[in-house]
């Protein structure tokens, strides 16, 4: 019972208590005191056995706990990491926007809402090209030219002209830079 706790102890107990029925009160010719012995022997192999298996078995089990745990760990550090982001994200000065290839705003923060004069998140889906001080096609155009040379350049940089929700012009330095 010193290997597998309290699994093997009773299978421990449960053969000794066979063998020793077997040994003590049977009522076998002395000849067969060698079978007796191996008994006893063959007990004691079994409980080593079973033993190291359950050992094994806690082993895998502990180490599985402990992978477990590190993923939770990791997992946790980076919801915290994105949570510190996002953040970041929120309170910068400086306006961004995540858009699609296409122009299809996904993501802006309150610092560029409020360069267009926007409530919080009403851009979204909006296409970047209609924010431009320029007609339609023009707009397009141009915003088509910026984002083939930073996917060409891995990054386009320059001055646009826009055209904030009250039709108030401004200028910005603009930087596009393609992420994956």
């Amino acid at each position: 019972a010193l290997f597998g706790g309290i699994l093997c102890g009773a299978i421990a107990t449960i053969l000794s208590a066979s063998i020793a029925w077997f040994v003590f009160f049977s009522t076998t010719p002395p000849d067969t005191a060698m079978l007796r012995i191996f008994a006893l022997v063959l007990n004691g192999a079994v409980i080593s056995v079973i033993g190291e298996r359950i050992h094994v078995e806690r082993r895998r089990r502990n180490s599985s706990d402990r992978a477990l745990r590190s993923a939770l760990v990791e997992s946790g550090n980076a919801r915290q990491a994105l949570a510190m982001q996002a953040r970041v994200l929120e309170s910068m000065a400086e306006g961004v926007c995540v858009f699609r290839e296409q122009g299809q705003i996904l993501f802006t923060n309150p610092a560029f809402d409020q360069m267009f004069g926007a409530e919080r998140n009403r851009l979204l889906g909006t296409n970047i090209a209609d924010l431009k001080d320029a007609p339609p096609d023009e707009a397009r155009r141009r915003y088509a030219a910026a984002v083939a040379e930073a996917r060409s350049a891995n990054c386009w940089e320059g001055e646009q002209r826009h055209r904030n929700a009250q039709g108030r012009t401004f200028q910005t330095h603009t930087r596009i830079t393609p992420i994956q």
